[in-house]
């Protein structure tokens, strides 16, 4: 990989690390202050929270607008008519999403926090949107500076509220201060510069965008529903202490995984160019991220696998080592998850993104069906196992279909570039 594109994962990389360190002082701190129940709720609201943001499209649309800025196509016809349909779609789910929250019972205990949060974000995903100009233009550093100081502000308010005693509604509003720090971060680096302008917006570009945004969409919704499926089931089952428990060593997965997350992104606009332009290229990059990855990332993976209760021990309360046989196979189930890291890119770079959806779709049925039997039999560990079955369905999914589009997936093809 040329020094531009090691430059771009090394920005985005240090946000995946800030967000893991601010994520595990958030958890220091919340499991020191509160009840494992209460950090519980918690997790539940941050997990419902992810699950409405991808219901309101932003995601897909933020990637399909990155993609088709990178492959060449107008900026500012694009972002003029994904910031018209993204208002649409936010004000649509704001109208929706808070009388549905009264209508059950269920989210009696989370109602208030998922309010605060989710309608923050929703209000703010329109401006959001403008990343993608950003990300298209390979500008990873820009990206770095919003998403490390919005995460920092954000958590370091959180913990002010845990140690001063605010009332914890407070803490909500801490979180949720992360995208309003990242809108205005966003347009500040912009300079003004949004490319927005009424004059183009266009409804035959409106329709178009939604359906090359609706596989995606669909893709984010399962892809949310599927990883926080086993959170949504231990409250069901076992309640939400179990939660609390589970969440201490479900947080690392989740946190690794955004920094594998975090470095596709810096290189999704090289994928989108060299899958149009240059197979060789792409077989390379390909290449290089999973090399990156078995260099970087199995080893701490490892690690947390031989020290799991050290590690739960060191950045949490004592009680939540319960929770270490849970980490173990977490690291399992990490391994074959950066394995499976460049899938979704590059089959969204294929505009294939309806076979990434098939693929998660399985894995959501899979990983739904194993909770069922496994989180009665064996609580937590249970779920853990479950997740680390599904990862194995859907990494091999995700490679076969690959290999079958592009003829090549590193280390499995006899040809390498």
């Amino acid at each position: 990989m040329d020094a531009h594109i090691n430059r771009n994962i090394l920005w985005r990389s240090l946000e995946g690390v800030t967000l893991i360190g601010t994520a595990l002082l958030q958890y220091a701190v919340l499991t020191r202050y509160v009840t494992v129940s209460t950090v519980g709720v918690f997790s539940l609201v941050i997990a419902w929270s992810y699950v409405l943001a991808s219901l309101s499209f932003n995601m897909g649309i933020k990637m399909i607008v990155t993609r088709d800025i990178s492959q060449g196509d107008n900026p500012q016809l694009i972002l003029s008519n994904a910031v018209v349909l993204q208002s649409l779609l936010s004000f649509g789910m704001l109208a929706i999403f808070i009388p549905t929250l009264y209508a059950f019972g269920y989210f009696d205990d989370i109602r208030t926090g998922l309010i605060i949060v989710s309608a923050v974000d929703l209000a703010l995903f329109p401006i959001v949107i403008f990343q993608s100009l950003i990300q298209a233009r390979e500008e990873m550093y820009k990206m770095a500076i919003i998403n490390c100081t919005s995460y920092t502000i954000s958590v370091l308010l959180e913990i002010i509220v845990l140690i001063y005693h605010f009332n914890f509604v407070w803490i909500y509003w801490a979180v949720a201060s992360q995208l309003l720090l990242q809108a205005l971060l966003t347009l500040v680096l912009l300079r003004g510069e949004t490319l927005f302008q009424i004059t183009l917006v266009r409804i035959k570009v409106i329709w178009e965008l939604l359906r090359q945004v609706f596989p995606v969409v669909l893709l984010g919704i399962v892809t949310m529903l599927y990883i926080r499926t086993d959170v949504f089931m231990i409250d069901y089952y076992i309640g939400k202490r179990a939660v609390g428990y589970y969440t201490a060593a479900y947080t690392f997965l989740d946190y690794l995984m955004l920094i594998s997350h975090f470095m596709m992104s810096a290189i999704f606009p090289n994928f989108s160019k060299y899958i149009k332009d240059d197979t060789e290229k792409y077989k390379k990059l390909y290449r290089s991220i999973l090399l990156i990855f078995l260099k970087y990332l199995y080893p701490v993976a490892f690690l947390l696998f031989i020290f799991p209760k050290l590690t739960i021990g060191f950045f949490y309360a004592e009680e939540y080592t319960v929770a270490s046989t849970c980490l173990q196979i977490h690291m399992l189930a990490a391994l074959l998850a950066w394995l499976n890291g460049p899938s979704g890119t590059i089959l969204i770079g294929y505009k294939k993104q309806h076979i990434y959806l098939y693929a998660t779709a399985l894995s959501l049925l899979v990983n739904i069906g194993l909770n069922y039997f496994f989180i009665p039999a064996y609580g937590i560990i249970g779920a853990a196992i479950a997740t680390l079955c599904t990862e194995f369905v859907l990494v091999c999914y995700c490679l076969y279909a690959i290999k079958k589009l592009s003829g090549y997936v590193p280390f499995l093809t006899s040809r390498e570039p």
